[in-house]
Formats: C-alpha cells, sequence, structure tokens
C-alpha cells in the first residue's frame, strides 16, 4: 500500500510517518508545500493520499480537485485543526472521502486505514497488518 502525506507541518507528518511506518506492507512518502504535486501522484500511484486542509495557504482545495480529478481511484483523507460538522461536511463535498482532526483522531485515522487494508478496499492487500 502507498500513502503519500501531504502536510506543510512538519511535527504532523512525523507523527503519522511514525504511525504508518510501524505498518507493514506500507510505502510513504511525504511533503510539505508544493505547488504540483501531480508528478509525485503520477510516479508514486497511492492508494491513499493525507491531505493538510491548509497546505500551502490555498486551503487544499485546488489540491483535493486536482486528485479527484486527475487520479479519482485515490483514496484522500483530510486532516484539520478545525472538524466542526459543517467543515467536515464542506470538505467531504469538495471530494474528500474522509475526515479527521490533525489533533485528536490520528488512531481514527490509522484504524479507518487499517480497516480498508484489511477489508481489500485497496489494491493490494496482506493478512499481516503491522509488523
Amino acid at each position: 500500500m502507498e500513502v503519500f502525506i501531504i502536510e506543510e507541518r512538519s511535527a504532523v507528518r512525523e507523527e503519522i510517518f511514525k504511525i504508518f511506518s510501524k505498518m507493514k506492507g506500507v510505502d510513504i512518502t511525504f511533503s510539505g508545500c508544493e505547488k504540483d504535486f501531480t508528478p509525485y501522484l503520477q510516479r508514486l500511484k497511492p492508494d491513499i493520499v493525507i491531505l493538510g486542509a491548509d497546505i500551502c495557504g490555498c486551503g487544499g482545495i485546488e489540491v483535493l480537485r486536482l486528485i479527484k480529478d486527475e487520479f479519482p481511484g485515490v483514496v484522500v483523507i483530510m486532516i484539520s485543526d478545525f472538524s466542526s460538522p459543517e467543515y467536515r461536511t464542506l470538505w467531504t463535498d469538495f471530494g474528500a472521502d474522509y475526515f479527521f482532526d490533525r489533533c485528536y483522531e490520528l488512531d481514527e485515522m490509522t484504524g479507518t486505514v487499517l480497516l480498508m487494508k484489511y477489508n481489500g478496499t485497496l489494491r493490494e492487500t496482506e493478512e499481516c497488518l503491522i509488523c
């Protein structure tokens, strides 16, 4: 399973990397604030993109739209410090598959990814999920 993290806060990237690096069969690549993610997405062909809602000051909307338009099979997980019901709905209306509070719901995000992997809803399936 290929996971691509687009998040400008290095502490958040490192925490997510730490979580997913313990999972067997998960390759992780991450990026901070870049103008064009398309070459990375074309080369990596990730199963999941974890996208910070406030990336590059553009609110992540352009990046989310690009991913969903050009790579429709990719699961996009939005993360943000703002997690009101209205804000969650806004992001899912824009096309995000999941939304998690970056401060309080990283465990839930991890569980969701494990369930997707275990249930075979991603391209690769394995029985052993964690080393």
